[in-house]
């Protein structure tokens, strides 16, 4: 993965800022972690401008996580364990 702007020293934390894991469209891997029944977005998020000047635009923005208001501890916990096979590899 390529870190983009800000990103905490603990990868996968609940700050960790932005990342990308090149040769990864946002919407198949929004899609294999809705398989696991883990909720996140894929595109932009209105913020054009900030995807257009990262280089991402093109590929389809990025993948975002609510996890404050949107997920339970164990599902942020699920979706670093997903989120770190599929940038392995691993499915």
């Amino acid at each position: 993965m390529s870190s983009l702007g800000y990103v905490h020293p603990r990868p996968f934390s609940l700050h960790s800022g932005y990342r990308t894991h090149r040769g990864s469209a946002p919407r198949p891997v929004a899609e294999q972690l809705d398989e696991e029944d883990i909720y996140v977005w894929d595109g932009n998020y209105y913020a054009l401008a900030v995807t257009e000047r990262l280089g991402l635009e093109d590929s389809g923005g990025m993948v975002r996580m609510g996890p404050v208001h949107y997920n339970t501890l164990e599902e942020i916990g699920r979706f670093g364990e997903k989120l770190g096979r599929i940038a392995a590899g691993i499915t």
